[in-house]
């Protein structure tokens, strides 16, 4: 194993703190059924070091475009706060959450995982089996504590009994998980990439969260595609193929006949689906309201309209509801920057995995945002923080912007 370190330790000590925050979540929901203090305290080191490279940034004779445009969406959201705060109305929804105070938590996600896609960017790691073969290993022995015996998936009931609240589910882990599975598949040579591919379509799968399975093997394929890969790309598909067929034919690998096998594979189709019905109920009825929340946002009417504010846009519509048109238009204008960033990173054989990570980060989170993830995906926040903060002097090409 070898990882190459930057001649500033300070951009390598941030990656160490990300990834050592998601592994820690994980083993302390999973594996040791309680939160883990130290990973509280990873968060503040989290805040410093990026107070510490934002100040960087911004004491340098011209900031670069990118940590401009970073400012200008982090000032519109508290500005959207503010406003909302002075001249909207607050509402509880039938869980008892403020419409007001659910905004605060999303402006704090926005700030704490930005920062978290900026520490990122600021680290070296070149290709190391050994490494990336440990981490999904790792990863995977800390999921398997959560399945009952006998089992594979998560039993979240169980997990939710330990921790004494109302519901554990797969959110709370797979953005986390997925964080791990994009280093470990980056990191791979690429006659390795495959055992990868397949140990993280595993972990995935016991997390038992459908869109983060469905849209992390897409996006591989794509990633893989798009960098030159496409040999690769060809043969996971191929084998995919032939383990889909001889499961389904042989019914060896999983029970189909269990409920929530059927539900995450979707065998009983995608109209039959509770959850892919609800979405499109919430669709038809919150569309009529964009107008009325045009400005900055308005979630109490999604209270007044559904009493719930999880019953919100299920894609990157919902930043709209919740910040307004013009934070919306805004996101989706850095994200065309960030596309144009990723392609011409992907026209040269760069040996800082980094690089691809950023690459792969973005395609995942393009298709969540599009198909199924709101404004408060983490995702979305670590690639805006990520393609706003990546080391311009190193990467000439990005000079053109």
């Amino acid at each position: 194993m070898q990882v190459f370190f930057s001649k500033n330790r300070l951009n390598q000590l941030g990656l160490y703190v990300v990834f050592s925050y998601a592994f820690l979540v994980i083993a302390g929901v999973v594996y040791f059924k309680s939160n883990i203090v130290i990973a509280g305290y990873l968060v503040y080191l989290v805040y410093l070091l990026s107070i510490v490279h934002l100040v960087g940034f911004c004491f340098n004779r011209r900031i670069p475009i990118r940590v401009f445009r970073y400012l200008i969406l982090m000032f519109l959201l508290c500005l959207v706060l503010l406003l909302q705060y002075v001249f909207l109305g607050d509402a509880y929804d039938k869980y008892g959450r403020s419409s007001f105070f659910y905004v605060v938590g999303l402006v704090k996600i926005a700030v704490f995982w930005s920062f978290v896609g900026m520490l990122v960017a600021q680290a070296s790691l070149k290709v190391s089996s050994l490494l990336s073969l440990s981490v999904i290993l790792s990863c995977i022995f800390f999921l398997s504590a959560g399945s009952p015996a006998g089992g594979v998936l998560i039993d979240y009931q169980m997990l939710s009994s330990a921790f004494n609240v109302d519901e554990l589910t797969h959110l709370n882990l797979e953005d986390y998980v997925v964080l791990l599975c994009i280093i470990c598949y980056v990191l791979a040579p690429v006659n390795f990439k495959f055992i990868i591919f397949v140990f993280i379509i595993f972990a995935l799968f016991v997390v038992g969260g459908r869109a983060a399975l469905f849209t992390m093997a897409l996006s591989i394929l794509i990633f893989d595609y798009f960098s030159s890969k496409r040999k690769v790309m060809l043969i996971y598909i191929f084998l995919m193929g032939v383990l889909l067929i001889l499961g389904v034919s042989m019914n060896v690998f999983l029970d189909f006949s269990d409920e929530y096998i059927r539900r995450i594979l979707l065998l009983d189709g995608v109209t039959n689906d509770s959850s892919t019905q609800g979405r499109a109920e919430i669709w038809e009825e919150s569309i009529v309201h964009l107008f009325q929340q045009f400005i900055i946002g308005d979630p109490s009417l999604i209270v007044y309209s559904f009493g719930s504010l999880g019953a919100y846009i299920h894609n990157l519509f919902s930043a709209w509801q919740f910040f307004g048109f013009f934070v919306f238009v805004f996101i989706v204008y850095l994200f065309f920057c960030f596309v144009g960033d990723m392609r011409a990173c992907m026209t040269i054989n760069n040996e800082n995995k980094i690089i691809d990570f950023g690459c792969l980060l973005l395609i995942y989170t393009i298709i969540n945002i599009v198909f199924a993830k709101y404004v408060g995906f983490y995702f979305l926040w670590l690639t805006i923080g990520y393609w706003s903060f990546l080391n311009v002097p190193k990467i000439k090409l990005f000079e053109n912007n």
